[in-house]
């Protein structure tokens, strides 16, 4: 929630008059929090660590609208990845590129690949709740472009 938060409110001093939606998003195991991995090694310690266990995924958001107070969401979801080999975690780690994503793992890619279930929102794993976000912005009145 605070690094969405600080992200909001940097681009947002920048630029008064804009809405400004920002996010961030920690994959926690117990009470060991994954964030971007460094490295190629620190990704592949991150998806052996989550392998056939659930985990939690947790966003937070925050919206500034002009001349209204901030505000902050947050959104949480449960993900059980497959037992998976450390051939596997590699395979799959060359088809993604890890150092972006919180936990190592790219939720969007090939998902069946290393995910068992997902309990709550699958966006919020990929990176956005858009569940979360959607009303926060009509509530701002701010219409998002359709895709």
């Amino acid at each position: 929630m605070f690094n969405a938060y600080r992200k909001a409110v940097t681009v947002a001093n920048r630029n008064p008059e804009a809405v400004v939606l920002a996010a961030d998003t920690v994959v926690a195991l117990g009470s060991e929090a994954f964030g971007k991995p460094k490295d190629h090694e620190d990704a592949c310690r991150m998806l052996r660590s989550l392998v056939g266990k659930t985990h939690d995924v947790i966003t937070g958001v925050a919206l500034v609208t002009p001349g209204h107070p901030i505000v902050l969401k947050e959104a949480q979801s449960v993900v059980k990845f497959r037992p998976l080999a450390n051939a596997e975690i590699d395979a799959y780690l060359n088809t993604i590129h890890p150092f972006d994503k919180a936990g190592g793992y790219a939720a969007q890619d090939s998902p069946d690949a290393i995910i068992e279930y997902v309990k709550g929102s699958f966006t919020n794993v990929v990176g956005l709740p858009m569940e979360l976000v959607l009303p926060l912005l009509a509530s701002a009145r701010v219409h998002p472009a359709a895709s």
